[in-house]
């Protein structure tokens, strides 16, 4: 019984990790924003400067939120989702990967919002 509600929660949780994946999504800011391109993280909007819309991947253990000091950091964008359902409405999230091996995920329209995400596009 309890193999298979392991199982279960497994199955769950992927479900609910996956969402569509997409190559591009266009902002409300009009900024087009594409796989393998780079963001510049502005200032967290939550106590003590940590982020409130960039976290670790939801897995098994509760994300955990980026904290203060990374303003100005370059991350590259690895995956756009559309999460949601259409009842309860949809989020897109950028995948990001900061240099190492975590994966984070950012609530892209509320990164905008809250100024968690530069807007100014990357001249490379």
């Amino acid at each position: 019984m309890k193999k298979l509600l392991f199982i279960l929660i497994v199955i769950a949780n992927n479900a609910i990790a996956q969402g569509e994946r997409l190559d591009s999504i266009t902002a409300s800011n009009n900024v087009t924003y594409k796989i393998k391109e780079d963001i510049v993280l502005g200032l967290g909007s939550g106590i003590n400067g940590s982020y409130v819309y960039v976290y670790t991947a939801p897995g098994f253990t509760e994300s955990i939120k980026l904290p203060s000091g990374w303003s100005d950091y370059k991350m590259r964008i690895k995956s756009i989702k559309q999460m949601g359902t259409k009842k309860r409405g949809y989020k897109t999230i950028l995948v990001l990967g900061g240099g190492n091996i975590i994966n984070y995920w950012m609530e892209l329209e509320a990164a905008i919002k809250t100024g968690e995400l530069q807007t100014i596009k990357l001249i490379e």
